[in-house]
């Protein structure tokens, strides 16, 4: 197991990011990458040993490979979405088609990475989740869509008034 921290160009919000991936040149470009970014993430070749580390420290972002020795994304997705603070899973396979990605989304993952990896492609989905990430711990309110009953009343936040359908 191999944990490295760097330091945070973004103070405000750090993001742990967890790669679970096969030893080789892809991992060393994921390494590299996230030191040039100074992105806190930790890192194992192990299903197992990924789940306990997110057990141990609740990382926002888990990079998996789809397939390794000792289990596949869906042991990962199947421990993630029972964390209080639910990570997002993004999945990198060499088999990156339309369907792997329809399932990856439609299990509840966030992403689907091609390998071998293209730097920009994975600074640009990891960015993007940290971003939402980001916006989401510092938005006041959790966004909710909720409709009740023949009330007709609808609230775009828990904490904001109802608002009629009619607009009033």
């Amino acid at each position: 197991m191999d944990i490295t921290t760097f330091r945070d160009r973004r103070p405000a919000f750090s993001t742990v990011v967890l790669v679970i991936a096969s030893a080789g040149d892809e991992f060393a470009i994921i390494e590299n990458l996230f030191a040039d970014c100074g992105w806190p993430r930790l890192a194992t070749s192990s299903i197992q040993e990924g789940i306990r580390l997110i057990h141990d420290n609740s990382p926002q972002l888990v990079i998996c490979d789809d397939k390794m020795e000792d289990g596949d994304w869906n042991v990962i997705l199947d421990v993630t979405i029972k964390e209080r603070n639910p990570p997002y899973l993004i999945v990198a396979s060499r088999l990156a088609d339309d369907r792997l990605w329809a399932e990856v989304l439609n299990r509840g993952g966030y992403d689907l990475l091609a390998k071998p990896y293209e730097p920009s492609e994975v600074i640009r989905v990891v960015g993007t989740a940290r971003a939402r990430l980001a916006s989401a711990a510092l938005s006041p309110t959790t966004p909710t869509a909720v409709r009740v009953g023949s009330s007709g009343w609808t609230s775009s936040s828990v904490l904001e008034p109802p608002v009629l359908s009619d607009g009033r």
